[in-house]
């Protein structure tokens, strides 16, 4: 019985040894799924100059034009566009494609409403930090 014992022992450590060399040939990748990563501004740098203005047709709609100037970051490929309402916390709105694309126009805004509005610059799904913010009031019904 001791004999047997100790042969499995041998093949226990002799199997484990297998495993551990066939472990160390082995090639690993990782790949890792997330939503939107925020990365420090030297490595994509924010919009800047962002303003807001109405667009109210009396009695029919009141849309927020926004504008800013591009990133430098000549790798970017678009941005995203944040929205508060009140003192609320910001959500993402919408994504726009493209370094050059500078101009947003927010379509589901309501009458007399407080918002205020950030942007920041993407690539691949990485983001800048936000952009200056730009608050705006939209007027009532009447455009007043």
């Amino acid at each position: 019985m001791r004999a047997r014992s100790r042969l499995v022992a041998l093949a226990t450590v002799i199997a484990i040894g297998g495993l551990l060399a066939a472990v160390a040939r082995a090639s690993w990748a990782s790949q890792a799924v997330a939503g939107p990563l925020t990365v420090s501004a030297g490595t994509v740098s924010p919009a800047s100059g962002l303003a807001a203005a109405r667009n109210c047709v009396r009695f029919k709609h009141d849309w927020v034009n926004l504008t800013w100037t591009a990133t430098p970051s000549a790798f970017a490929d678009g941005y995203e566009i944040f929205r508060a309402t009140g003192a609320g916390a910001s959500v993402s709105i919408a994504t726009v494609s493209g370094r050059g694309t500078v101009t947003y126009t927010d379509k589901t805004v309501a009458f007399s409403t407080s918002y205020s509005y950030t942007v920041q610059a993407s690539y691949q799904g990485w983001r800048s930090i936000a952009s200056n913010a730009a608050p705006i009031t939209t007027p009532n019904n009447r455009c007043r």
